[in-house]
């Protein structure tokens, strides 16, 4: 069957349950329509497939604005260095005090300092990781904010090419 572009007038050849065409010269998204009596053409809008598309968007962007606003928990590894290191202090401040002949006092300083150095360094990899989870978000924002502003352009586009 030959139907014609509903947009340039170019003969288009289509089979008999195709719905969907796209003019080869012009690369109009056409809409073939079917009544008892004739088979044309109808331009197909884009605009309703880009609102929805938008309204994804939107959601998405909404999902991660409800992200933020949750705590951030540390990773475990910060956890492991923040409680290896206070178990580190805490029992040799307690050997120190119930039996001081039992290390040299470099040993006890060393092991004091150690355990000093893991809870500080625990406590580093925990904000870095929360700042980490923070720039992904925004990152993650960012992308959204755009793609939302080039459909937006592109629902325009396509209102002014249908005026």
């Amino acid at each position: 069957m030959n139907v014609d572009c509903n947009e340039c007038g170019t003969v288009l050849t289509i089979g008999a349950h195709t719905r969907f065409v796209t003019c080869a010269k012009c690369k109009q998204r056409l809409q073939v329509m079917r009544n008892d009596s004739a088979i044309y053409t109808e331009v197909l809008s884009q605009i309703s497939e880009l609102r929805k598309e938008l309204g994804e968007i939107d959601e998405k962007i909404d999902a991660a604005a409800t992200e933020k606003d949750q705590v951030v928990a540390p990773p475990g590894e910060s956890l492991l260095r923040l409680g290896v290191g206070a178990l580190l202090i805490a029992s040799d401040l307690y050997w120190w005090m119930t039996d001081p002949t039992l290390q040299s006092l470099y040993v006890r300083i060393l092991l004091l300092a150690a355990g000093v150095w893991l809870v500080i360094s625990g406590i580093w990899k925990s904000i870095e990781s929360a700042r980490a989870r923070v720039r992904a978000h925004a990152d993650k924002t960012k992308s959204l904010e755009r793609q939302r502003a080039e459909l937006q352009r592109a629902i325009g586009d396509d209102k002014e090419k249908e005026a």
